[in-house]
């Protein structure tokens, strides 16, 4: 994979090329034996950012795509960590990362592939635990629209849009993310939800990066939530 990206990238100078590196490479025991490897394959340095840093890149990339007056809340659920960015304009005001992502919590509270309602209580619970980080501050910080972004986030919004007459623009509540959790329990295993706009890759993982957004919903309180395309790709841009 790593010579298919420096095949792509051949050709441009070093200063025009920035590569980043997140949750995975952060938790590695083996990443810089990764580095040291990758540095003979790609002429470009790997950078690997902190938390803080991928939620600030991810809101810089919300922030110059979208436009919104006053202060927003930014949620990104990856594979290993959460990022939320609350900023207003360009200006992240508080940035944070949390250790759970989707990858992580369908392999801990859902390892084989069943959809049970206890499985969902564990991990939404397990998930508010880790809120209590944050939520207090975030919530009296406070914001005016909350965006979420990247492929998790945007999987969830159009499963709970497909019941809607009014297309894809409505936003996401807590009552919607709930209806959709009871369809996966009816489902009862990951290899049984079918849905034309899921994919086999976000299948796999979707039952945990539901978990972690009721469970982000509740903890802070959100009244609905949009979904944005730009996220960290576009926020390295700029």
């Amino acid at each position: 994979m790593l010579k298919v990206v420096a095949e792509s990238l051949k050709g441009f100078e070093p200063d025009s090329v920035r590569i980043v590196a997140t949750h995975t490479l952060r938790r590695a025991r083996n990443a810089r034996d990764f580095i040291s490897a990758a540095k003979d394959i790609l002429p470009y340095p790997i950078e690997v950012i902190s938390g803080v840093e991928e939620a600030r890149l991810i809101y810089s990339g919300v922030a110059h795509t979208n436009h919104s007056d006053g202060q927003q809340l930014v949620i990104d659920i990856g594979g290993g960590s959460t990022e939320f960015v609350i900023g207003e304009g360009f200006t992240p005001l508080l940035c944070r990362s949390l250790q759970m992502g989707c990858v992580s919590f369908t392999k801990r509270f859902f390892p084989d592939g069943e959809l049970k309602p206890k499985a969902f209580d564990r991990a939404i619970t397990a998930a508010q635990q880790e809120l209590e980080l944050i939520d207090n501050k975030y919530r009296r910080l406070g914001w005016v629209q909350c965006i979420g972004t990247s492929g998790t986030i945007r999987s969830l919004f159009t499963l709970c849009q497909q019941d809607r007459p009014n297309g894809h623009d409505i936003p996401v509540t807590l009552k919607s993310l709930r209806n959709l959790m009871k369809q996966f329990i009816s489902a009862g295993h990951i290899d049984k939800l079918s849905y034309p706009d899921l994919s086999e890759d976000r299948r796999v993982v979707i039952a945990g990066g539901l978990a972690i957004l009721i469970a982000v919903f509740k903890a802070l309180e959100i009244e609905g939530l949009v979904y944005s395309p730009a996220a960290l790709r576009e926020g390295v841009l700029y």
